[in-house]
């Protein structure tokens, strides 16, 4: 588990501040209603508009996450690896996953498994071309999601799946720890082994599903 920082509400305003100074921002003091009605004529310029913003926004997080590391000294990156660069199986988590699988990662290498992990930090904008890059030389991707999609996949497996297209690398999709339920490190060591034993489904739900 990681450590909890909580800076000082003063400092947090203050680094928000300048960033908040735009003309749609929300102000409870000056209430107002964003997006009720756009006519079918300028309906398509709307949605262009928010493609670029996201565009944009991938763009400025690194200068974000600079400015932050100076007025608070922590570094964040967008997204965090460990023991990856030269993992063969590689496994893609969010949250506090993947504080819990640095103890899988050091099972995982002492049996003679070189497995490594990374954190996506974003679904939008996604990283498409840093995720590729990881893959490169990999002989396994896991993916493990704390959520679903009714009627498909976890939510980043299908987008580092889609991502991946054309990568000739065996994938794995894994739903694990929803609502809270406990998710350990031997739960995720478990969760690679049975993968690399070729014993579990495309889609598999970790865990006894009480139905």
């Amino acid at each position: 588990m990681g450590e909890l920082q909580v800076e000082e509400t003063a400092k947090i305003s203050a680094f928000l501040t300048d960033k908040l100074d735009i003309p749609f921002a929300v102000d409870f003091d000056n209430p107002r209603m964003l997006g009720s009605l756009t006519a079918p004529d300028e309906y398509m310029e709307y949605r262009y508009g928010i493609e670029h913003a996201f565009l944009e926004a991938k763009k400025q997080l690194p200068f974000i996450y600079q400015e932050f590391e100076e007025k608070f000294g922590r570094k964040y990156e967008i997204m965090d690896t460990f023991q990856a660069e030269d993992a063969e199986v590689l496994l893609f988590l969010t949250g506090t996953l993947y504080e819990t699988a640095y103890t899988t990662i050091k099972m995982l290498r002492d049996e003679g498994i070189k497995a490594g992990i990374a954190k996506v930090r974003f679904l939008r904008p996604f990283f498409d071309e840093e995720i590729r890059a990881l893959a490169v030389g990999k002989k396994q991707i896991i993916v493990i999601d704390r959520n679903f999609s009714f009627g498909k996949n976890g939510v980043f497996a299908d987008e580092i799946k889609s991502v991946l297209y054309g990568f000739d690398i065996p994938f794995q999709s894994v739903i694990a720890g929803l609502g809270g339920r406990d998710v350990t490190a031997n739960t995720i060591a478990e969760i690679v082994r049975k993968t690399l034993r070729g014993e579990l489904p495309a889609i598999h739900w970790e865990g006894e599903i009480y139905e």
